[in-house]
């Protein structure tokens, strides 16, 4: 069941990501989010609020980091992307992306506002390429 969850939890982060990205960039029809990226994104957004109980993703599913040799990566996340038909190389298909729609209203609110608070800190970071996001990503002390 708690992998059902991560799932959904993970679709809609993804959801919100297109989101993200189309508000910013004004493209609606196309987005640069690849596995790479995307698992760099949820990194960062897994730092935030992560000095509060049950209000961070680290909480809520996403505990399964790994070092890798691009930065760390959140292993069964990173499972899931090869496992599923979401993200290409290259982009994620967001019509794809449905199973999200049944998730838990309170890990839809932990995810929501995660997401504001990334935002909030560099509103443009979801435009970063994958390659940036993994130089950021090997900044954190978690890494070195």
């Amino acid at each position: 069941m708690e992998e059902t969850n991560k799932h959904q939890a993970t679709q809609y982060i993804l959801f919100k990501f297109i989101e993200w990205y189309k508000d910013v960039t004004k493209l609606t029809e196309s987005n640069d989010l690849s596995i790479l990226k995307t698992l760099k994104l949820i990194f960062l957004l897994c730092t935030v609020n992560n000095d509060k109980d049950q209000e961070n993703l680290l909480d809520l599913y996403y505990n399964d980091f790994v070092a890798m040799p691009l930065g760390p990566v959140e292993l069964s996340t990173y499972n899931f992307f090869l496992q599923s038909n979401f993200i290409d190389k290259k982009t994620l298909n967001k019509e794809l992306i449905e199973e999200y729609r049944n998730m838990n209203f309170d890990n839809k609110n932990i995810i929501d506002d995660c997401i504001e608070k990334l935002k909030a800190e560099n509103k443009n970071l979801i435009k970063c390429s994958a390659s940036q996001l993994v130089d950021l990503t090997h900044k954190y002390s978690c890494w070195i």
